[in-house]
């Protein structure tokens, strides 16, 4: 199955197959760690073997690097809840939160892998792949959204 390009212009990469490659790959030497505590940035990926191992064959796509920028800090559980919901649950400061809504690429993926890192979240890779694939303001704002909606849910009960 070909992970980075999807059969049609409609059908996005399967980002779970890219996190199950991610993991077999993270049991063989030092693989995990060239992409996770050493990196500042997603363009600083490209500067590491250890990337172009996760599409092997092929030149890796520029959404890429913000996937694999979070999979050394995210678990994979199918249907689990959303990104936002999971930082409402560990209690994150509504103020870092919109840092990170606020912030300028890349700026806005360093904070927000820093929260990540925080909570080491199980996610749904294919919701998270999503969100980061389509990284723009809309997708802060969906972040933003579910963030709030969990945050009073909780705190109404």
């Amino acid at each position: 199955m070909n992970i980075v390009q999807p059969s049609t212009m409609n059908v996005l990469p399967d980002f779970v197959a890219l996190y199950q490659r991610y993991k077999s790959l993270s049991e063989h030497g030092d693989f995990r760690s060239q992409l996770g505590k050493r990196i500042g940035s997603p363009d600083e990926l490209r500067d590491r073997p250890a990337f172009y191992r996760l599409f092997p064959g092929e030149r890796p796509p520029q959404w890429g690097e913000k996937i694999a920028f979070f999979m050394p800090f995210c678990t994979h559980q199918p249907g689990t809840a959303s990104l936002g919901q999971k930082l409402a649950e560990a209690k994150v400061s509504e103020v870092r939160l919109l840092q990170v809504i606020r912030a300028d690429s890349p700026n806005d993926l360093i904070q927000l892998r820093r929260l990540v890192q925080h909570i080491a979240p199980s996610v749904d890779w294919s919701e998270l792949g999503k969100t980061l694939y389509y990284w723009n303001v809309k997708a802060k704002r969906d972040l933003l959204e579910d963030f709030f909606i969990h945050q009073s849910a909780k705190s109404t009960k």
